[in-house]
This record gives C-alpha cells, sequence and structure tokens, in this order.
C-alpha cells in the first residue's frame, strides 16, 4: 500500500483494498466464533470507509458506484448477522444492548448507502 498510495494510483489503491476486504470475506465463511465474524464485518468497513469519503464521485464514478455497492452489502451483512446472532425478536429486544444499537447503526447505514445506490441511478436515467 505504500508504493500505490491513494494520490497518484487511485484505481489500484482501490482495488487492493477492495481485493483485502473480499480476502476477508472469505476469511469470515471459516470463522466459528460470531463475535469474529463481526470484528471481520467491522474491519472490512474500516479499510473501504476511509477511500469510499475521500474518493471524488464525478471523478471516479464507476469506483465510487462499485465501493458503494460494496458498503451497502456489508453493512448490511453486518445487520443480518446481529439480527440472526443476537435473537432479536419485537417484545424483548436482544441478549445484548451494545449489539442492539451496532445492529440499529448497521440498519440506518444500509438504508442510508441504498439510498444513494438509488440516487446514482437515477441520475444515469438523467444521462
Amino acid at each position: 500500500m505504500s508504493i500505490f498510495v491513494l494520490d497518484g494510483f487511485v484505481t489500484e489503491h482501490i482495488q487492493m483494498l477492495s481485493e483485502i476486504s473480499i480476502m476477508y470475506k472469505v476469511i469470515m465463511n471459516l470463522e466459528p466464533d460470531p463475535n469474529n465474524i463481526i470484528a471481520y464485518l467491522d474491519k472490512r468497513l474500516d479499510i473501504l470507509m476511509p477511500v469510499f469519503n475521500a474518493i471524488n464521485p464525478k471523478a471516479y464514478q464507476n469506483t465510487y458506484e462499485k465501493l458503494l455497492v460494496e458498503v451497502a452489502e456489508i453493512n448490511n451483512e453486518l445487520y443480518e448477522f446481529i439480527l440472526k446472532f443476537n435473537e432479536i425478536d419485537d417484545f424483548s429486544g436482544g441478549k445484548s444492548k451494545k449489539l442492539t444499537e451496532k445492529m440499529n447503526k448497521a440498519c440506518l447505514n444500509t438504508i442510508q448507502y441504498y439510498e444513494k445506490i438509488v440516487e446514482q441511478l437515477k441520475l444515469l436515467e438523467e444521462k
């Protein structure tokens, strides 16, 4: 990552970060501990969010859209996994207040990023 810095090698830098995120996704599928799975999902977001927030969506439209979809999907995976792991129901909530709060945050982020995807699709239709 020190050779392919964000300034000057934007596409390569983002591609490498995406591949690292995919590596964590594969490792996550082999992980038996639910807390580690949540940590891997958080790590994937930690890897992608700084570059997602840093790139110009107009200059790197395709790359931005790919990252947008990936970030939305990771947040959705995090939400769904915590929902299942925390045994959320309508009456008693979940086993852990901290996990429930994390799940709610992931849900709101998922909605926010899917709304951005819809906005991007509307912009493409207008062109």
